[in-house]
């Protein structure tokens, strides 16, 4: 085996969710373990794209003679007839069904900007294993680059990351044919890889169970807390307790929920409701606190580069998604000693939270007992104090090195596994 194996993460973009923050810290994570790593983004934008060092990352306009350069191959390529044709030639060799959508989808894909800019990034750093996260915005096009043969061109292995419930997140986002279509191309995209990484037992219990993933193809590696930068993190004191919400704001996460809760907390609690995160679902978000009058007890921060210290300092999370894979807020909220309350969801929060020993599980839609849960922790500071050290204890399992290392055994087993193939192939390319 190589004795530095190189490396490709690639995804979306490093907006401030959680999954992005995951690929970030993993950039540092790998080239601290002694892989040649790089990162690759299909759009090079995001909360988080300050912290990556310049000279890990390979940015789209490295590539613009793919892009932009109008060669005769370029615009085979891009031509409707072509690109049909190609993907109806895909479909049949992937063993598709037979779908007018698909074709579309597919087609649309295969002249789109992000697979011939990942193309090239494969071509020309040429990594022994490519590492892609979540199945839509990036392993789609990995899978694609697969069956076109760049992978094998370049000898590279391929890991797929899951974040999310893969099947909830493809019914709230599509319907009829082409969410049909979407869940036969995630089985098959999860079939093309080498390995599956699940985030959560739950997400790793989904693929198998929904998309026929094999059970020696996936497992879990779940997501790291920085335990040891929480740890030096600043307590945020306000002038009133606050309870706490935080992540993207779309429609997944449902600060609906959270918000109604503590209209009724607040009815009994003088506390106030901070919302860290930002989102297409904002100005709703802010139309419904003033509807409910409380325009002066619900503060809405954005993206906040201090999110573990406004941890430190409240007396709860709240978190009321309709879905999740991890709940990366929920055990980072957990390290800073922040109890959670949490629905009781597919998929994470059950892994992360010992109903009443770290924090609160509510039955999803229980905006009541939500409500509940935060006036107790409220009212009973000895309560919040044993949940708050037990919460501590709990996520110490979910450190940066443990998941590194896991993530850094499964990329020298796949360098292994490609080296015995150059081997039985009489070397590699």
């Amino acid at each position: 085996m190589k004795n530095s194996l190189r490396v490709l993460l690639f995804a979306k973009n490093l907006n401030g969710g959680g999954a992005e923050r995951i690929v970030a810290d993993h950039l540092a994570g790998f080239v601290s373990a002694g892989f040649d790593t790089r990162l690759y983004l299909s759009r090079q934008t995001g909360e988080l794209l300050s912290q990556v060092p310049a000279e890990l990352l390979l940015s789209p306009s490295d590539y613009g003679w793919v892009l932009g350069r109008e060669t005769s191959w370029l615009r085979r390529i891009r031509s409707d007839r072509v690109a049909m044709r190609q993907a109806r030639s895909l479909l049949k060799r992937g063993g598709f069904a037979e779908n007018g959508v698909a074709e579309d989808l597919v087609a649309s894909s295969l002249r789109s900007p992000k697979l011939l800019g990942l193309e090239a990034a494969i071509r020309t750093y040429r990594p022994d294993i490519v590492v892609s996260h979540l199945v839509e915005t990036a392993s789609w096009y990995v899978f694609l680059a697969k069956e076109r043969g760049v992978l094998e061109e370049c000898g590279s292995r391929w890991i797929a990351v899951e974040h999310n419930n893969t099947l909830a997140r493809l019914r709230a986002y599509y319907d009829g044919a082409v969410a049909l279509w979407w869940r036969e191309a995630t089985a098959h995209i999860y079939d093309a890889a080498d390995a599956v990484v699940a985030v959560s037992d739950g997400v790793r219990r989904g693929l198998v169970t929904d998309f026929n993933v094999r059970t020696d193809k996936v497992r879990t590696i779940h997501n790291h807390v920085s335990l040891h930068l929480i740890e030096g993190a600043r307590p945020v004191i306000r002038a009133r307790p606050y309870a706490l919400a935080v992540g993207r704001l779309h429609d997944q996460k449902n600060f609906v929920d959270a918000i109604r809760a503590f209209a009724t907390a607040s009815e009994v609690c003088d506390m106030d409701l901070v919302v860290l995160g930002d989102g297409e679902e904002r100005a709703r978000l802010e139309s419904l606190v003033t509807e409910l009058g409380l325009r002066s007890r619900v503060e809405f921060l954005g993206f906040c580069d201090n999110v573990w210290g406004y941890m430190k300092g409240a007396t709860c999370l709240v978190a009321t998604s309709r879905y999740e894979g991890f709940g990366i807020a929920i055990a980072e909220s957990l390290a800073a000693g922040c109890p959670a309350i949490s629905y009781d969801i597919d998929y994470g929060p059950s892994e992360l939270i010992a109903d009443g020993v770290n924090g609160r599980l509510v039955q999803a839609g229980d905006v009541g007992l939500v409500a509940q849960a935060m006036i107790d922790l409220w009212r009973d500071c000895s309560l919040r104090d044993r949940m708050s050290r037990a919460a501590v204890e709990s996520m110490r399992r979910f450190g940066f090195d443990v998941a590194v290392d896991k993530y850094a055994a499964l990329i020298r087993e796949l360098g292994r596994r490609s080296d015995e193939t150059a081997v039985l192939q009489g070397g590699a390319c």
